[in-house]
């Protein structure tokens, strides 16, 4: 349900106030709304007159009274003046104001949702359930940690895997591969780490995500998820990205978001069948969300809402 904001409305031959002389127009004492004289411009006999409000709901408002004509408080959404042109710039400009502010709230809102999510100190606190994976007599631990948190051998252990894996698919695409920039993605300052462990203490799979603004909004984005040979095909991918799924929504992030290959059939049967990913709004030629084309594109941004 939309809260209606106090506005002004301009008129001629209320009773309310008789002319344009009054220092202090009116006061609404239900909304603490208080209008006043600010100046007079003698050339064009306007009455220059501020609105104000404590009620931080209601923005203040400033506009000008023509000589003999009145104003009144109302329950209104615009601000009206005498002048039918005036009276639609006025409602532009404040539609427009008001969508401005709403969207620079929401900003700040995502913004502190995406800053209180890298200040976590695990992410996986509320999640017992995910800390351990046990399937087919396979056990391992996990944990979820920052970049800074792990060891270089870690590090390169996960690059190693992830060449491994998908060098070959970045070869077949328009990007090609490069070790340095997949080192400086996969070492990037805000990244955070799912990381299992088998029983000998040995990394087995990870998957590499950060909290982050995507087109405005919180997401939580899952740059790589690599696994193994030894321990694919048993649910531990599954496993992993349900466990993202829970990190999102706990840490108010909008949606978990994914690249994918076109050309890498297992993946895309995994995300969209098996986890019923759809194709995000911002995917290239996809709404036009984002203004590119498809054709000729290597990939799709996949997605899933909390």
């Amino acid at each position: 349900m939309n809260t209606p904001e106090c506005a002004l409305r301009l008129v001629v031959g209320t009773e309310t106030i008789s002319t344009c002389t009054d220092h202090h127009i009116t006061h609404d004492p239900h909304r603490n709304c208080s209008i006043n004289f600010t100046r007079w411009e003698d050339r064009h006999r306007y009455l220059h007159f501020r609105c104000h409000a404590d009620d931080d709901r209601v923005p203040q408002c400033t506009g000008r009274l023509a000589h003999r004509a009145c104003v009144t408080v109302a329950n209104l959404w615009w601000l009206s003046v005498l002048s039918p042109f005036e009276c639609s710039a006025s409602r532009k400009e404040t539609k427009s104001s008001k969508r401005a502010q709403q969207t620079r709230q929401s900003q700040s809102t995502a913004f502190r949702k995406v800053r209180a999510a890298n200040k976590l100190e695990d992410p996986l606190k509320n999640y017992p359930e995910f800390k351990n994976f046990n399937k087919d007599s396979f056990i391992a631990r996990v944990e979820c940690l920052q970049t800074c948190s792990l060891s270089s051998i870690t590090l390169d252990w996960a690059f190693g895997l992830t060449k491994t894996n998908m060098q070959a698919m970045y070869e077949k695409s328009e990007w090609g591969w490069s070790d340095q920039a997949k080192q400086d993605e996969l070492q990037h300052a805000d990244a955070w780490y799912l990381i299992v462990w088998d029983s000998d203490g040995q990394p087995v799979a990870f998957s590499n995500f950060r909290f982050d603004l995507d087109y405005r909004k919180p997401v939580l984005y899952c740059y790589e998820i690599q696994l193994e040979e030894k321990v694919q095909r048993n649910g531990l991918g599954t496993f992993l990205m349900h466990s993202l799924h829970a990190i999102a929504s706990s840490a108010h992030m909008n949606k978990v978001v994914l690249t994918v290959f076109k050309h890498n059939a297992g993946a895309q049967k995994f995300f969209r069948q098996t986890l019923q990913y759809k194709v995000d709004e911002t995917s290239p030629g996809e709404n036009g969300e984002n203004g590119d084309s498809a054709d000729g594109c290597c990939y799709d941004i996949l997605s899933r809402h909390t």
